[in-house]
C-alpha cells in the first residue's frame, strides 16, 4: 500500500476529472481532493510537473497526470474491484472504448458545451464556478473578456462545433451499439469502458449522482438546454443515467482537516 494518502487535484465540473474521481471512489480508495479554480489548471499542473492540465494524482511521491494513466496506477495499487477485464480480448476492447470516448467524444462535447454556454456569458460563468461563488459578480464582468480566449483555446468555430455535435451523437450511437444484454459495454460487468463513457457524457446528461453539478440542466444556457433536450430520449442518454445510478456510489474522499494552532 502507498505510504501516504493519495491527493487528487481536480476540476470539479470536468468529465476527465470525473473519470479519475469515479475510479478512486469505485475502488474505495481514501484520498484527499484539491479543487483547482477553472482557468488555473495549467499553472497548477506545471507547478506539479505533471503536464498541462488536471486531473493529477499525487501518489507515492509521484505526480501522475492524465485520467487514463491515473486509472492504470490506481488499478496497479488497488486491483479490486477490477476495472480491467481478466479476459485478454475483453480487456483489449475495454481499453479501445476508453480511448474512443476520451479522444473522440471528450473534446467534442467540451466544445459544444462551451460554445452553447458562451452565448449567455453569465450562464457560462455560473456553470464553471457555481451560482453561489463569493466572487460571482466580479467573474460575470470578466465573462465577455474570457469568451474570445476560450473560443481560441478550444477552437470554437461554427464548422468545428457542427462536427462536434455529430461526434457527440456518434458517441451515443456507440453506446447503443456496444451495450450487451448485461447492460455493459464489455462483458457482463462494469469496466473502464463503462466508467469512461458515462463520465465523458455526464457533463451533458447531468445524472443525479454526478457529484459537482454547478448549474442544474434546466438553468443552463438556452442552446445547451435545447441540445440536451434533443438527445434525452436516446437509449444512450438513459444508459448514462442508469450506469450512474448503479455504480456511482459513496465518495471515498477524506475531508480536509482544519489546521489548529497550538
Amino acid at each position: 500500500m502507498p505510504s501516504e494518502i493519495p491527493v487528487l487535484w481536480h476540476l470539479e465540473i470536468s468529465h476527465y476529472n470525473e473519470k479519475a474521481r469515479w475510479a478512486l471512489d469505485y475502488k474505495g480508495v481514501p484520498h484527499l481532493r484539491r479543487a483547482v479554480t477553472p482557468g488555473l489548471q495549467e499553472l497548477r499542473a506545471r507547478r506539479l510537473r505533471a503536464g498541462r492540465t488536471v486531473p493529477i494524482l499525487q501518489l507515492n511521491g509521484r505526480a501522475i497526470g492524465d485520467s487514463t494513466k491515473i486509472i492504470q496506477e490506481v488499478e496497479r495499487w488497488w486491483p479490486e474491484p477490477s476495472l480491467y477485464p481478466s479476459d485478454p480480448e475483453q480487456r483489449r476492447r475495454a481499453l479501445e472504448l476508453e480511448e474512443y470516448f476520451d479522444e473522440s467524444c471528450g473534446p467534442a462535447l467540451r466544445r459544444v458545451v462551451f460554445n452553447d454556454s458562451l452565448a449567455e456569458p453569465e450562464k457560462f460563468i455560473a456553470m464553471l464556478y457555481g451560482p453561489d461563488h463569493p466572487r460571482l459578480d466580479l467573474l460575470k464582468t470578466l465573462g465577455p473578456l474570457l469568451a474570445p480566449v476560450v473560443k481560441w483555446r478550444y477552437e470554437i468555430q461554427p464548422d468545428r462545433v457542427a462536427q462536434a455535435r455529430e461526434a457527440v451523437r456518434a458517441a451515443l450511437d456507440k453506446v447503443e451499439a456496444e451495450t450487451g444484454r448485461s447492460g455493459y459495454l464489455v462483458g457482463d460487468s462494469f469496466t473502464v469502458a463503462d466508467l469512461t463513457a458515462a463520465s465523458i457524457l455526464a457533463v451533458l446528461v447531468a445524472p443525479r449522482e454526478f457529484p459537482y453539478v454547478k448549474l442544474h440542466p434546466d438553468e443552463r444556457a438556452t442552446k445547451l438546454r435545447e441540445f440536451r433536450a434533443s438527445l434525452e430520449d436516446r437509449v444512450g442518454f438513459k444508459w448514462v443515467e442508469e450506469i450512474y445510478a448503479r455504480h456511482r456510489g459513496t465518495s471515498a474522499e477524506v475531508p480536509l482537516q482544519p489546521h489548529r494552532g497550538d
